[in-house]
């Protein structure tokens, strides 16, 4: 009985992991919103072409006319919907009239920059 609880969490836990490390997913309730949240763990490897396709595919989420969006990516979901994110918690951004995406922009050893053409 003990294994397959084991076994079950272990899938539980490796499921959460992916689905936090694609980071494609607008938070529920915030598609209408002119700011949107992630919650991921990462933007590892990126470049411009990902950040792009990032972008377009998260964009395609938000219900409403366009206009001037904030997407926000926190690690935890403690921080949807808050003005003020710790830095370690602060994945990064997208702003639509920048055309970047913005990776730990509280960490400058950590902070990169990515262009974003939209489709």
């Amino acid at each position: 009985m003990s294994r397959v609880f084991t076994f079950i969490t272990g899938i539980l836990l490796s499921l959460q992991v992916v689905a936090n490390s694609q980071c494609d997913k607008i938070v529920e309730g915030y598609e209408s919103s002119d700011t949107l949240y992630v919650v991921c763990n990462d933007l590892p490897n990126m470049n411009d072409s990902l950040a792009s396709e990032l972008a377009n595919d998260l964009i395609r989420q938000y219900i409403g006319p366009p206009d001037e969006i904030f997407i926000y990516f926190v690690k935890s979901s403690k921080y949807v919907g808050k003005s003020k994110i710790p830095p370690n918690e602060y994945v990064g951004y997208i702003y639509t009239h920048s055309h970047k995406l913005v990776t730990w922009p509280e960490v400058p050893s950590l902070s990169k920059e990515f262009n974003i053409t939209w489709q």
